[in-house]
C-alpha cells in the first residue's frame, strides 16, 4: 500500500500513543513531505520538555523517528508547492496538512479518499 505520512501518524507509532494508524504495517511505500522531520523532532523536543524525558530516551526516540523518515520518500517543498497549498482543495486543510498533500503525487490521495480516510483515524485524538 502507497500512504501519505504526516508527523501526526509516524509519531502515534514510534512513540506507542492511542489512535495509531492500524494499517501501518501495510505501508509499502510510505510519501512525505520534507516537512515530517522537523515537525516530528520539534514535537519530540516539546514532549522532552514538557513530560521531563531523559536525554537518552529522546535519543532513542530520535534515533527511532529518523529511522522511520529515512524509510519514507521525501518530497521536496518548493515555491510552487507552497503555492498550490494556498489554493482550495476538496477538503479542510491546515496549513501543513496543504503543504504536505500539495505536491505530486500527494495531492493525488485527496481525490482518491485516501487522505480523507486518514484524516478520520488521525483527527480522533
Amino acid at each position: 500500500m502507497i500512504a501519505y505520512v504526516d508527523a501526526s501518524a509516524l509519531l502515534r507509532v514510534v512513540l506507542r500513543q492511542p489512535n495509531a494508524l492500524p494499517e501501518w504495517a501495510q505501508i509499502d511505500r510510505g510519501v512525505s513531505s520534507r516537512l515530517v522531520a522537523t515537525e516530528s523532532l520539534r514535537t519530540l523536543d516539546r514532549l522532552r520538555l514538557r513530560a521531563q524525558i531523559s536525554d537518552a530516551e529522546v535519543a532513542v526516540r530520535r534515533q527511532t523517528i529518523l529511522a522511520v523518515i529515512a524509510s519514507l520518500e521525501l518530497i521536496e517543498v518548493s515555491a510552487t508547492v507552497l503555492d498550490r497549498a494556498a489554493q482550495p482543495m476538496p477538503t479542510e486543510l491546515g496549513t501543513l496538512d496543504a503543504i504536505h498533500l500539495a505536491r505530486e503525487p500527494l495531492h493525488k490521495l485527496i481525490d482518491s479518499g485516501t487522505f480523507d480516510q486518514w484524516r478520520l483515524r488521525c483527527d480522533d485524538g
